[in-house]
């Protein structure tokens, strides 16, 4: 009997402890456990320059351009030029055969011969009835002939005046024009650079019938290239004539050029879409060709020595903007920050921060102001 009460006593002194002992861990847990830290990485804000630029799509065009049309019709003969080929001013390109010009032309010369000998013939009749008068006026003031035969002198004069200096003369000025215009129609036949450059198209061939207006070769100055381009309502407010701007083919985007605006258009396109703008760019080893598509960068606006941050680091863009800053230790401060220029990537901050501070560059849409946070980027410090 002794024995058993030796054992029970034995038992509650080893249980005792042990119930304590997980009641105290018990009462531990009744608190609310700590949050476990965030992973963040973060970087020291620092001071650099910051631009804004605007973009928009164009095509290149050659400054010097000229396409030449027929001014007469006929038929392509012989063609003094191929395409690729270059041409000085007033260089012979082609002729068109024309028979019914030359035609004109002898035909205008056989008219003004007729006038001229006519006026000719006029001026000699002039001289006749002149004589005849000053032949017949004393007789008739002697009173030897007859006042009838006086004046159909008189009236034979004025008539041979009128012929000798108004209407003869006027048929050959008339004559004259003639030929002058059927020459210089069949000299129009005659094809001739208006302008200097490459010989870019020649879409007709020998013997092609052609009519007035019929292109007949395209000349460019491949040397003097432009930009043409559309921009918005808002762009064209930005930008003005002799700003600088980038100019990328979008065919080979690693290929850049510099350039300026030499004109902004004060009236919108005819389609509406937009304000035609035009830069201008040298092309001394032809790389640029008509047509290719590009891509114009403009800098509308540019402040140095700005405190930036990537635009990424910055939560409540549109309402509060605002910034977490850690504090070194393990904690982060949610800072509220005024910003400025922004080009897209990075963001000046003109308010409520400081050169040298860091801030949270990954994790940042996870915390809030006092949390606790550890960091990961490499080389970080905790």
């Amino acid at each position: 009997m002794h024995h058993w009460k030796r054992l029970l006593c034995l038992i509650l002194l080893i249980s005792i402890p042990l119930v304590s002992a997980a009641c105290g861990a018990l009462n531990a847990n009744d608190g609310e456990p700590e949050a476990s830290a965030v992973p963040v990485q973060t970087l020291e804000v620092g001071r650099g320059d910051i631009t804004r630029s605007l973009t928009f799509s164009g095509q290149m065009a050659p400054i010097s351009r000229a396409d030449v049309a027929a001014e007469v019709p006929g038929k392509v003969g012989t063609i003094g030029v191929s395409e690729g080929d270059i041409v000085a001013p007033g260089d012979w390109l082609m002729t068109l055969d024309s028979e019914h010009l030359r035609f004109q032309v002898e035909q205008a010369q056989s008219q003004l011969d007729a006038a001229q000998a006519n006026l000719a013939d006029a001026e000699n009749a002039y001289a006749i009835a002149r004589r005849e008068v000053e032949r017949l006026e004393p007789l008739y003031q002697q009173g030897v002939i007859a006042k009838q035969t006086w004046d159909h002198a008189q009236d034979d004069l004025k008539r041979a005046e009128r012929a000798a200096t108004a209407s003869a003369p006027a048929a050959v000025a008339g004559a004259q024009a003639a030929v002058q215009a059927a020459r210089q129609q069949a000299a129009d036949a005659r094809i001739y650079a208006p302008i200097g450059g490459e010989v870019a198209a020649l879409p007709v061939a020998q013997g092609d019938q052609v009519g007035v207006g019929s292109h007949l070769i395209t000349l460019i100055d491949p040397t003097q290239m432009e930009v043409v381009g559309l921009v918005s309502e808002r762009q064209v407010m930005q930008i003005s004539t002799e700003m600088s701007a980038t100019i990328t083919l979008k065919a080979a985007p690693d290929r850049t050029f510099s350039s300026t605006i030499a004109h902004v258009g004060s009236l919108a396109a005819p389609t509406g879409t937009g304000y035609p703008v035009k830069l201008r760019l040298d092309n001394p080893d032809g790389a640029l060709r008509s047509g290719m598509a590009v891509t114009v960068t403009i800098e509308v606006e540019r402040i140095t020595d700005a405190l930036l941050v990537p635009v990424d680091a910055v939560i409540d863009r549109d309402t509060l903007p605002a910034v977490f800053v850690f504090d070194f230790e393990d904690r982060v401060e949610r800072r509220d920050v005024s910003l400025g220029l922004s080009d897209g990537t990075m963001v000046a901050i003109t308010t409520g921060l400081e050169e040298q501070e860091h801030i949270v560059i990954a994790g940042q849409h996870f915390l809030t102001d006092g949390d606790r946070v550890q960091l990961s980027e490499p080389g970080g410090s905790s």
